[in-house]
């Protein structure tokens, strides 16, 4: 089974990309974003989901609810968000706590919920949170995220051969 998704980078235990390229929010329109969240309330993915869904929904005028869908490695999550519509709409937490879009979701609606990122990470009081939590936040784009991913996973995908684990 395969996911597609647009990367759009948030935060990560180790890393956070981001770009800053301005577009309309009220493209996005009014509905609210659903940020899929790929484990139980509480869990580290759950706390990045709820630190930048304020400042995601501030930034677009729009409400941000947190789903927490608790399963085997997060296959309900993403299932769920491979099969959205491309329209801003939903959003995964992922790899390193990156925050992802369907595939097919345009690049103006990426750009302005990566903008709505890199703003909520410039706040001094935010950095400091983060930095309490033991993580820490580095600038990138999600070019470089998808360039990552493009070298990570066959490189996943040829040790998990190599140890004879099928893909679930």
């Amino acid at each position: 089974m395969r996911f597609m998704f647009r990367a759009v980078p948030l935060i990560a235990a180790a890393c956070v990309l981001a770009v800053s390229v301005s577009a309309p929010a009220q493209d996005l329109g009014k509905r609210p974003v659903r940020l899929l969240v790929p484990s139980p309330p509480g869990g580290p993915s759950d706390f990045a989901g709820r630190l930048v869904a304020p400042g995601i929904g501030e930034a677009l005028g729009r409400n941000v609810v947190v789903d927490a869908r608790q399963s085997v490695n997060g296959i309900l999550s993403m299932e769920t968000g491979a099969r959205s519509a491309p329209d801003g709409g939903t959003l995964i937490i992922g790899n390193w706590h990156s925050l992802f879009a369907p595939r097919g979701t345009a690049d103006q609606h990426v750009r302005v919920l990566h903008r709505a990122v890199v703003g909520i990470f410039a706040k001094q009081e935010m950095r400091d949170l983060v930095a309490a939590r033991g993580s820490e936040i580095i600038a990138g784009t999600p070019e470089a995220l998808a360039a990552l991913l493009g070298r990570d996973i066959p490189r996943y995908r040829k040790i998990m051969a190599e140890a004879g684990i099928q893909p679930q």
